[in-house]
């Protein structure tokens, strides 16, 4: 995801912007806990429903900049 974390959270998972910023004071400089700390703000706010198939559906959009092998995990037996 990358530096690409806000914009994810904010246009394709729904996340509130103030959530975000708190991630970014919280996770200063480290774009992995940013990233990570934005999946896990969207499985606490989509909850039963935030399953491994549901992400990769979402993250697998046009307009989502991310490389479509970055994604294959979330298919494979046993994460969702």
């Amino acid at each position: 995801m990358g530096r690409e974390w806000r914009r994810i959270g904010v246009q394709f998972l729904g996340l509130p912007n103030h959530r975000l910023e708190q991630l970014e004071e919280k996770h200063q400089g480290d774009l992995v806990m940013q990233a990570f700390g934005v999946l896990l703000q969207w499985r606490k706010k989509e909850g039963k429903a935030a399953t491994a198939a549901r992400l990769h559906s979402i993250l697998s959009a046009q307009d989502v900049a991310l490389q479509p092998e970055a994604l294959n995990c979330l298919l494979e037996p046993g994460q969702g």
